[in-house]
């Protein structure tokens, strides 16, 4: 989003004394986080990609006034192998029309290697952390 230009608009469009809630989520570290994201910064499309904080970013940018947050206790999730890895083909930098059929099929297969070197064959289980943050839209 271009957000000098949106956040003027979510400021406009509340009502008096309305705030703007922004929800987010992060999952917990794994046993194979770190080899995970190599095996992802390997196969990126986004070569120039930093990871962020949108409320940083925001607030940094003074578009953005924080006046609370909330996170919750971390909760289980578990889904099949097959989902899980087809999870991170809905992200960007790992679109399947822009990695391609053979990237895409490669990247599959070390995701999968790498789950089984720690024993997830079935199902992958682990935690998420939901957030939600309010405050004022400026801008």
């Amino acid at each position: 989003m271009d957000w000098p230009v949106v956040m003027p608009r979510f400021r406009d469009a509340l009502l008096p004394g309305g705030v703007l809630a922004i929800a987010g989520r992060r999952e917990q570290r794994s046993a194979w986080t770190d080899e995970l994201l190599r095996i992802i910064q390997r196969y990126s499309t986004n070569r120039d990609f930093h990871p962020y904080s949108l409320i940083d970013e925001l607030t940094s940018r003074r578009l953005f006034n924080r006046l609370g947050s909330f996170a919750t206790s971390p909760v289980i999730h578990t889904q099949p192998v097959a989902d899980y890895i087809e999870s991170w083909h809905s992200r960007n930098g790992l679109s399947r029309d822009r990695m391609g059929h053979a990237a895409a099929e490669a990247f599959d297969n070390e995701v999968r290697e790498l789950l089984d070197s720690h024993g997830v064959r079935d199902a992958v289980t682990f935690q998420n952390v939901g957030t939600l943050t309010w405050g004022l839209p400026d801008g």
